[in-house]
C-alpha cells in the first residue's frame, strides 16, 4: 500500500531526529502514527541506513506475546543490534508501546546503548505519567498526532482519484471525519463507512480506554460516550451529566463520572475546552465543552445525519485546527454570551465565532455580537460556510469561508 505523506508530521519528526532523547508518537488509535513509523522507516532507507540497522515491530500484531513484557522486548531486541552495523545509528521503532507491560524499564537501558535512536508510538496517555514514567522522565520529546486535517484529507482523497469539488468534499469530511483508513476508501457505502468506524471506535473504547482506565462497566462508558459526543458543543460538568444519567435511570457518582471522562482524555478521545472569562467576566466555577478528536466518530451515534447539530460540527472541525497549529482554545465566557473559542499561542490571541449560514441578517448581527463586545485588539474571526457576504467588517471583524480557512487560504 502506497503511504499518503503527512508533511506536517514528517517535517517535525525530522527535525525531533537531530535530538538524542527518545521520540514518542502520541495520538488517538489509527490516526496514523503507524504509518507515519513507515514514513520514516521508508526516509532512513533512502538516506543510507541498511535494514539491518533498522528495528520496527508493533505490538498489536500478530506474533506479538499476549502479555508481552519488558524482559521479552529485550530478549528479541538483543540479537537485532548485534547484527546491526556500526558505520550506522541504529533505529528502534516500535508501535503501541503501551501494549507492553513495564517498557519504560526496557527502554531505559535501551537508552543507554550509543549510536541507539528510539522512536515509539503510543495511544494513551497514560504510558507517559505515573511512577514508571519517571524512569524516563526528561529523556523524551512527544509528537502529538491527530486524524486527517481537510487539506490532509484532500490529498488522501485525491490520490485515491477523487473528483468532487473542495465543498463536496468538506461536507463528506464533516460527516464522516478523518480517519486515514477511511479516507483512503472514498467511494465505500455509508454502511461500510458505519462498520469500519465503528470498529476503530470499539478497538479504542476496549483497548485504550477500559483497558488502560481500569473500567469494567462498559455499559455505562458507552452512555457516557455517548452522552458526550451528542453534547460536544455544550457546556457540561460531572454534576449535570450524573443528573442525566440518573434521569435515564442509571444512578452514578460524579466521581465516577470525571474518572471516566479522565479516560476518554488520555485515549485522546475526547479534547476538554474550558470557560475563561473575556470582556470583564469572571468565571469561579467554569465550565467546560468536550470535543471529540474526529467527527466521523461524533456522529457514529446519529447514524450520519447532516442535518443534526452541523454547528457544532463545524466547532469541533474547528477546535481541532486550532490544535493542530499550537493553539490553546478555551471558551470565552461573557455577560450573557459566549465567544466560541478564545485561542492562545505564546503572546498570540484569536477570537473565533463559528456559524453554520450567516446570511440571515439576524443571525449575522447575533454571531458578530459577541466580537463587538471585546475591546483589545486581537484578531476576530467568524467563520461560516457561506461563500458570499465574506470579508472585513467595518469594525476589524474578518468572515471567513471555513474551507478557505482550513486550507490557508
Amino acid at each position: 500500500m502506497n503511504l499518503v505523506p503527512r508533511p506536517q508530521y514528517e517535517e517535525r519528526l525530522t527535525q525531533l531526529m537531530e535530538l538524542e532523547e527518545i521520540k514518542v508518537i502520541t495520538g488517538v488509535r489509527r490516526c496514523g502514527k503507524s504509518s507515519l513509523l513507515n514514513l520514516a522507516a521508508e526516509r532512513l532507507r533512502k538516506t543510507g541506513v541498511p535494514d539491518s540497522n533498522i528495528y520496527q515491530h508493533g505490538f498489536d500484531e500478530y506474533g506479538t506475546p499476549l502479555h508481552p513484557t519488558a524482559e521479552w522486548l529485550l530478549e528479541i531486541v538483543a540479537p537485532r543490534l548485534e547484527e546491526a552495523s556500526k558505520a550506522h545509528p541504529f533505529y528502534l521503532l516500535l508501535d503501541e508501546i503501551q501494549e507492553v507491560s513495564h517498557w519504560q524499564e526496557a527502554i531505559r537501558r535501551l537508552q543507554t546503548l550509543p549510536q541507539t535512536q528510539i522512536l515509539l508510538t503510543g495511544s494513551n496517555a497514560h504510558v507517559l505519567s505515573g511512577d514508571l514514567a519517571t524512569l524516563i522522565a526528561g529523556r523524551y520529546v512527544e509528537l502529538s498526532m491527530m486524524p486527517l486535517s481537510f487539506e490532509e484529507y484532500l490529498a488522501f482523497r485525491q490520490s485515491a482519484g477523487e473528483k468532487a469539488t473542495t465543498d463536496e468534499l468538506f461536507n463528506d469530511y464533516l460527516l464522516f471525519g478523518g480517519m486515514p483508513g477511511l479516507a483512503r476508501l472514498p467511494h465505500t457505502s455509508i454502511d461500510e463507512r458505519r462498520a469500519l468506524l465503528s470498529a476503530i471506535f470499539d478497538t479504542v473504547v476496549l483497548n485504550d480506554v477500559a483497558t488502560h482506565g481500569h473500567i469494567r462497566d462498559l455499559e455505562l462508558l458507552n452512555r457516557l460516550i455517548a452522552f458526550t459526543f451528542s453534547t460536544s458543543g455544550n457546556l457540561v460538568s460531572a454534576n449535570n451529566i450524573c443528573n442525566v444519567l440518573k434521569s435515564t435511570g442509571r444512578k452514578v457518582s460524579p466521581e465516577t463520572v470525571d474518572s471516566y471522562l479522565r479516560a476518554l482524555e488520555q485515549a485522546y478521545v475526547v479534547t476538554p475546552c474550558p470557560q475563561t472569562g473575556v470582556g470583564g467576566k469572571e468565571v469561579l466555577r467554569p465550565l467546560r465543552k468536550l470535543y471529540p478528536c474526529d467527527t466521523g466518530l461524533r456522529n457514529l451515534p446519529n447514524g450520519f445525519d447532516p442535518t443534526k447539530d452541523r454547528g457544532f460540527m463545524l466547532e469541533n472541525v474547528v477546535l481541532n485546527e486550532l490544535l493542530r497549529h499550537g493553539w490553546t482554545p478555551r471558551v470565552g465566557a461573557l455577560p450573557n454570551a459566549e465567544v466560541d473559542f478564545v485561542a492562545t499561542r505564546g503572546d498570540e490571541r484569536l477570537y473565533v465565532q463559528v456559524s453554520w449560514s450567516v446570511a440571515d441578517e439576524i443571525t449575522l448581527q447575533r454571531e458578530l455580537e459577541p466580537l463587538r463586545r471585546l475591546t483589545d485588539a486581537y484578531p476576530r474571526l467568524l467563520l461560516t460556510t457561506d461563500r458570499l457576504g465574506t470579508g472585513t467588517t467595518s469594525e476589524g471583524i474578518v468572515i471567513t469561508n471555513i474551507c478557505d480557512w482550513l486550507l490557508g487560504q
